[in-house]
């Protein structure tokens, strides 16, 4: 691993420069691919998070979109309010809410989810197969150290 001793600055500049820019490009991808089914981003990625048959508490999908309760409480209601997923007491512990989604927000996921892959598909083979490895062990270092240095610092939102 590269110290702060022996840290290329013009590399660390061009990765910055890149990978500000594919943020960009990947929000505007989410956008148009959600916004075409009527849906915000966030209501978006909800729908990928949830599971296409079956159910999660609340707590669960609020871990997994790393978003506070109250927040995913919001968009669940937005995505209750379109038809899109439903809410229902757990069986065994009534404390407990789940939410499904409907036959709706199964269409609407999968059409969501068919975008990404078609994109991401498009993606890879402009790549080297013999690179999707080495890529993919790249850019999970990436997050991690920018997860590590940005997201789990006191203060950081």
């Amino acid at each position: 691993m590269t110290t702060h001793e022996t840290l290329n600055p013009a590399f660390a500049s061009e990765l910055h420069r890149h990978l500000y820019e594919t943020v960009g490009v990947l929000e505007l991808c989410d956008r148009s691919f959600v916004n075409r089914r009527e849906v915000t981003v966030a209501q978006g990625h909800t729908l990928l998070a949830l599971p296409a048959r079956g159910a999660m508490s609340m707590n669960e999908l609020s871990t997994a979109m790393n978003l506070a309760g109250s927040t995913m409480t919001r968009v669940v209601d937005q995505l209750v309010y379109k038809g899109l997923a439903g809410r229902a007491p757990d069986e065994e512990d009534r404390r407990i809410v789940r939410v499904t989604l409907t036959e709706r927000g199964r269409e609407v996921r999968g059409e969501v989810e068919t975008d990404f892959l078609t994109v991401f598909a498009q993606v890879a083979a402009q790549i080297d197969e013999k690179d999707w490895q080495p890529f993919v062990r790249v850019l999970h270092a990436v997050t991690r150290t920018l997860t590590a240095q940005c997201c789990c610092r006191p203060g950081a939102e």
